[in-house]
């Protein structure tokens, strides 16, 4: 055991200060309102995107889909379901089965989103993909399988929060005044099946989407098994490099592959580790600010900052913008708005207003067609929403009601 590994353990590789202010759009940084124009530029770029190829491309071999993600983007960029060409690609996406692990978190994330009433039951299959897809180690990988959701038999007197109704992100006017509309939502406890035949491990990137589809799930009321959620938390803090940071694969039981990149430090897993552990600390009820492991990958991030390059990858494709979104992830999961004294919105929402192409995807630097330019605008704009929340802040969801309608003002 190395020294750094030591002082790690012992918590004492130290200590990251983070404040948590509000960035204001002045000379400090792009103003709102060129934001706003990238991302309904980068959106129309999408709409042009959907309606020129098959929907649900897969990406090669990987078994992911783009719909999902395309969706969840459009979405925050401000289009809704009563678009048609957002409702159609919704309905071809509601209509897929659930056989894969990026797909499965994006979709939740999505739907809890829209509206986690509305579609909580498909809400309760992702999750049980999720818990059933866990490998032995903890991770996910890319494929999994959605079996029948298994619901747990606790007495409601033996859980105080069992039959408590979740509040769905509306308002409503109560003597003059906006208070929370808690629709007919009450948790849902989910275990595992037992019959699942479990993969002895996965990847650090499949892993951290896991976590945010675990986080959206949450948000609609449906609670995982600590079963689940403690394997996934061991998994990140016992493959924690000696640095700091974290790399796509671990193996710790296996040295020979200590010096191959499988296991190398670099930006996008590092911020997988930061934000997937806060995640777990948070559904845990316990507080990330004082997490070694966290503080550590926070410091790793900090002395490698830089929203040019995903640091330190050495893969060869680089997935700059994938980090990017994962940046964004790791700033609002941990509450705050500098890495070091780097202000990692104003500094990334300025490189990417700059590096936007005219039809309004961004630049591809690398012409390798593992993030395309679809992929990369999706994560672009994501960042320049501050698309995640807090699991402590309510999602505004996008309830719709009447007829579909092709928008205008959204599409071209």
């Amino acid at each position: 055991m190395t020294i750094v590994s030591i002082l790690k353990k012992a918590g004492l590789i130290l200590i990251l200060t983070c404040e948590a202010s509000p960035i204001q759009m002045n000379d400090k940084g792009p103003d709102q309102k060129l934001i706003d124009k990238a991302v309904a530029k980068g959106c129309k770029f999408l709409m042009r995107s959907i309606r020129s190829r098959t929907p649900n491309i897969s990406h090669g071999t990987l078994g992911f889909r783009d719909s999902e993600l395309i969706l969840l983007t459009l979405i925050h960029g401000g289009y809704t379901i009563k678009n048609e060409t957002v409702a159609e690609l919704l309905d071809e996406v509601l209509s897929q089965p659930l056989t894969a692990t990026y797909n499965v978190a994006i979709q939740a994330t999505l739907l809890t989103k829209l509206n986690p009433v509305k579609y909580r039951g498909r809400l309760i299959e992702c999750a049980q993909y999720l818990i059933d897809s866990q490998c032995e180690n903890g991770q996910w990988s890319y494929t999994g399988k959605a079996n029948v959701p298994r619901r747990s038999k606790i007495p409601t007197e033996s859980h105080q929060y069992y039959k408590e109704k979740i509040s769905t992100g509306n308002k409503k006017a109560v003597n003059g005044k906006e208070v929370d509309k808690f629709d007919n939502l009450t948790k849902i406890y989910l275990l595992k099946n037992p019959a699942t035949t479990k993969t002895a491990s996965g990847d650090n990137s499949n892993t951290q989407y896991a976590a945010l589809g675990i986080a959206a799930c949450y948000k609609a009321g449906i609670i995982f098994p600590e079963e689940t959620l403690k394997p996934a938390l061991d998994h990140w803090d016992k493959t924690q490099n000696d640095d700091g940071g974290w790399s796509y694969h671990a193996f710790p039981s296996k040295p020979e592959f200590k010096s191959s990149y499988l296991s190398q430090s670099y930006g996008s897993m590092t911020c997988a580790g930061v934000s997937s552990i806060c995640i777990y600390l948070s559904l845990l009820n316990k507080d990330c600010k004082k997490d070694v492991a966290v503080i550590n990958g926070l410091n790793w991030l900090k002395e490698k900052f830089t929203v040019k390059a995903n640091p330190l990858s050495t893969l060869g494709i680089g997935w700059q913008y994938y980090y990017l979104y994962g940046l964004e992830r790791t700033g609002t999961l941990y509450g705050t708005e500098k890495i070091g004294d780097n202000h990692w919105y104003s500094i990334g929402a300025e490189y990417l207003l700059k590096e936007q192409n005219k039809d309004g995807s961004w630049l591809l630097i690398d012409a390798n067609w593992f993030e395309s330019d679809v992929l990369r605008t999706c994560f672009a704009i994501l960042f320049l929403k501050r698309a995640t929340k807090s699991l402590k802040e309510p999602e505004q969801h996008h309830i719709e009601t009447g007829n579909r309608k092709k928008e205008s003002d959204q599409t071209e």
